[in-house]
């Protein structure tokens, strides 16, 4: 059998909101190549600054792998 990974699930603050706008922005960004006319996402997808002000009123989570 293949060797296992340590999956777990932790609260996202606003110390993450750096990663966040880094993970909307690739995910936005590779909307083109299904279909998208451009590269673009929702004001603020790519902002570090929107993040943290959403993380205070939003319950937002990690997936870490591996502590990843």
């Amino acid at each position: 059998m293949g060797s296992s990974k340590e999956v777990t699930l932790s609260k996202a603050s606003e110390s993450d909101s750096g990663r966040l706008a880094e993970i909307s922005k690739k995910a936005f960004d590779s909307d083109v190549d299904f279909g998208a006319p451009n590269t673009n996402g929702p004001p603020g997808y790519d902002s570090d600054l929107f993040y943290s002000q959403m993380l205070r009123f939003l319950n937002c989570f990690l997936i870490l792998v591996e502590d990843e």
